[in-house]
């Protein structure tokens, strides 16, 4: 048919799978029973080729271990026993990807969850060498430990270039990905993975996603074969233009024109009738990962090898659900927490599901197809809640799980009479000092004042701060590492004080706001600046916090020449043509790479007042009440105290629904002395620094973290801690024409502007679209001049977002 002449003989590899979507296509557990029931199909077919002795030309390869597992879950032994025996004939192959994740799971429950298939593999004597990944565009630099640590050598990643991009500016090829301990895995940087259903191989599953040819709007079914055989022929030429190295090639082809899809025998029907006709220029096959990978490795074409972190550039579909990841990394904590003090008392039933939880919710469907388009589809919303469950229902099994080892460790539950007696415990493997919250119901509590003491006699002055239903007592503590200490809440009466007679600041009203010359208090307030000890704060009502002064440093930690004050809000908005379904979708589809549309307009908050609200024992209160966009209710409340370097942030919301495409983001404009400082994160099994430690031509505008952030300068250091907004955004907020990837000759690791990004609803699809209602986000700041590694920063994050366990005791 072709009048193209190849100069290589090609082998087309042909890798039959279904991408795997918790939600999408349908709601979650029509996908489990779709699943359960490919591998059924593909059994029967695996069993009917093998009648007629062709079993071996037919391939089918699990993407995600979830699927394998739900069905070994779901079927009767003899439907287990079908299923190994096609294994163990390699008609279906095992991989150690048990779905395809965000950066949002943690390091610790990705490598349990690989180790499921590997462990498996292991029980019917078949090793699971390879895993595949679909559609996602990234992973942490610590997916590399994650696989290699469980004897996984080899990673096919079919990158979606939608709103993303493959790295090293080029796909078709292997490289060694190598992790900052050593370990290795071979990747093949593969093509879109519906790729090869855009050679009439599938008749019912035929299109022209990623080819923008002539014949894309006639690929019809009387022409399938025909076209087919023409964009076969014209794909393996410009291969060999482009000086492609190999003569095979893998592609991989689905059963259905959708995610979510079965086998189908059509596949193999194809690879005969093209061998028929066409083996003398190019042979197709059916293939395995393990045999593609064991092509590239006996390949005398030379494997670079990288190191990095892979940035994922569909990371930011955490902020279209901030209330749910919330929940989501409070549950996450929990079980961290839980396993750090008592392993062995966890009820591993529950830390098991609890994971398998915390799996499904960082999977990277965040929700329908239609979610953008429409909204208030009825499917649409179910599935958003279903989604929003795996995060409660996470939360559920990790607090029934930290209460069963708190009990088993002495806690007390709820009674008349109960002495306000605690057990406090610092989980961390290093001193902490930090800030205790011990709590108490309101039926508990006193108008006298209230003193802790603990068992080895220490006193400690406290400061109250009222809680919906009750109270906690603030109190700073030191504790060694693991150490666990007993603290009682005494009541005394209240000194009684008479009457000042000189330098008194407050009138009888009880307002404080005379300057004082040569004030010896602790803390001190004047000219829009409050002043402790250690640190020194101003603001202004044009942008907020202006100056954040380490007195015993001398250093400033606020860049001066940011938009706006330290961590102000400011909201985005690229708005649509109207608001109709099309131009929702077509608005958001224009945006490519860019996370704004060239219309964009950046609205910066507007600052009604600031208070000091509060002056105790322990800290101070600023409060800032502002106006701004997009939302009917912002403000910021900073926690500063007075004898440990740290400040705690609560930004409070109430967000307005926005159906254009529109972000909210966090400013976090530090700096040393106006330098800007190295920016480290925590990311699933690693520590990097961002915008130096990563694969040539990745994402370098945003980051999902686990923790919180980090900057240092020499020995000096801020550990910048995020409980519950793990998104950060790295570039100045103004549209691009041409996106800037990673390159370490051109990318500066300094020339950053930072924020938190806790919410957005860009993508055209999947991304929940309404951002409204009430939110707390909450962060917290710690200051070094004795920090020395990377490490230090993360590990203070941990003991900032995590805290002192504390509970109640006889």
């Amino acid at each position: 048919m072709s009048k193209i002449k190849l100069t290589k003989k090609w082998e087309v590899l042909l890798i039959h799978h279904t991408h795997t979507d918790i939600g999408y296509t349908q709601s979650q557990e029509v996908i489990e029973f779709y699943h359960v029931n490919f591998i059924k199909q593909v059994i029967e077919i695996l069993e009917g080729l093998r009648v007629q002795g062709k079993e071996k030309d037919f391939k089918w390869v699990c993407e995600a271990f979830w699927g394998v597992e739900t069905f070994l879950r779901r079927v009767d032994e003899s439907w287990r026993k079908r299923f190994e025996t096609c294994v163990k004939n390699g008609g279906i192959e095992l991989t150690g990807s048990y779905l395809n994740m965000t950066e949002l799971i943690d390091d610790q429950v990705l490598k349990n969850q690989i180790k499921k298939s590997v462990d498996y593999g292991k029980s019917i004597e078949k090793e699971v060498r390879c895993a595949m990944t679909a559609d996602i565009n990234g992973y942490s630099w610590g997916f590399v430990d994650a696989l290699a640590e469980n004897g996984i050598e080899n990673l096919l990643s079919c990158v979606h270039t939608h709103h993303g991009m493959y790295p090293l500016f080029r796909k078709l090829m292997p490289f060694y990905w190598e992790s900052e301990k050593g370990n290795k895995v071979l990747v093949w940087n593969g093509e879109h993975y519906h790729f090869g259903n855009e050679f009439g191989i599938v008749k019912t599953a035929t299109g022209s996603y990623v080819h923008k040819d002539e014949l894309r709007d006639s690929f019809t079914q009387d022409k399938l074969k025909e076209y087919g055989h023409k964009r076969m022929y014209r794909y393996l030429k410009s291969l060999e233009d482009q000086a492609y190295e190999y003569n095979f090639v893998p592609i991989t082809v689905h059963g259905l024109p959708t995610d979510n899809s079965s086998a189908n025998l059509e596949v193999l029907e194809f690879v005969q009738w093209w061998n028929e006709n066409f083996s003398h220029e190019v042979i197709i096959k059916m293939s395995t990962l393990e045999e593609l990978f064991d092509r590239v490795r006996a390949s005398e074409v030379e494997i670079q090898t990288y190191r990095g972190d892979w940035p994922d550039w569909w990371a930011f579909g955490v902020g279209s659900t901030p209330n749910a990841v919330k929940v989501y990394k409070e549950a996450q904590r929990l079980l961290q927490m839980t396993k750090m003090i008592d392993e062995n008392l966890c009820d591993n039933k529950l830390v098991n599901e609890c994971e398998e939880m915390l799996m499904l919710y960082a999977e990277h469907t965040w929700g329908h197809s239609a979610s953008i388009t429409n909204p208030w589809n009825s499917l649409v919303n179910l599935m958003d809640y279903k989604k929003s469950s795996y995060a409660a229902r996470a939360h559920e099994l990790a607090i029934r799980n930290y209460l069963n080892v708190l009990e088993a460790r002495g806690m007390t539950s709820l009674k008349p009479n109960r002495e306000p007696k605690f057990k406090v415990i610092n989980p961390h493997s290093r001193t902490v000092t930090e800030c205790v919250k011990l709590f108490l119901d309101y039926w508990e509590t006193s108008n006298l004042i209230n003193v802790v003491v603990d068992d080895l006699g220490n006193e400690y002055a406290t400061q109250i701060e009222r809680q919906p239903r009750g109270e906690a007592i603030h109190f700073i503590a030191t504790l060694e590492a693991n150490e666990e200490r007993t603290f009682w809440v005494e009541r005394r009466e209240h000194p009684v004080h008479y009457i000042k007679i000189k330098n008194e600041s407050a009138c009888v009203q009880g307002y404080d706001d005379i300057f004082l010359y040569e004030d010896k208090r602790a803390v001190i307030k004047y000219d829009q600046t409050y002043e402790n000890g250690h640190v020194r704060i101003s603001w202004n009502k044009q942008h907020g916090i202006i100056s954040w002064y380490d007195k015993v440093n001398q250093v400033e930690l606020l860049d001066p020449s940011s938009e706006t004050g330290a961590f102000m809000p400011i909201y985005e908005c690229s708005k649509a043509y109207s608001q109709t379904t099309s131009d929702q979708y077509s608005v958001r589809s224009r945006l490519g790479r860019n996370m704004r549309g060239a219309n964009h307009e950046v609205y910066y908050a507007h600052i009604k007042q600031i208070t000091i609200n509060e002056i105790g024992e322990i800290y101070g209160k600023i409060q800032l009440d502002l106006e701004l966009e997009g939302t009917t209710l912002a403000k910021v409340e900073l926690k500063i105290y007075h004898d440990i370097c740290k400040v705690e942030v609560q930004v409070i919301l109430n967000k307005m629904s926005v159906w254009d495409p529109e972000s909210l983001y966090v400013a976090l404009p530090f700096a040393y002395n106006q330098q800007k400082m190295d920016l480290f994160a925590e990311k699933t099994g690693c520590t990097v620094q961002l915008k130096k430690d990563q694969l040539l031509g990745t994402n370098c505008d945003y980051y999902l973290v686990q923790e919180g952030v980090g900057l240092k300068k020499g020995s000096y250091g801020m550990s910048i801690a995020m409980p519950d907004t793990p998104l950060i955004y790295t570039s100045p907020l103004r549209y691009e024409n041409a996106k800037k990837l990673y390159h370490p000759k051109y990318t500066k690791a300094t020339d950053y502007e930072l924020y938190s990004w806790p919410m957005n609803n860009l993508w055209e699809t999947n991304f929940k679209v309404s951002l409204a209602g009430f939110i707390e986000l909450n962060y917290a700041v710690s200051w070094s001049n004795q920090i020395e590694s990377k490490q230090d920063l993360t590990r203070r994050n941990h003991e900032m977002n995590m805290g002192f366990l504390n509970y109640r005791i006889d």
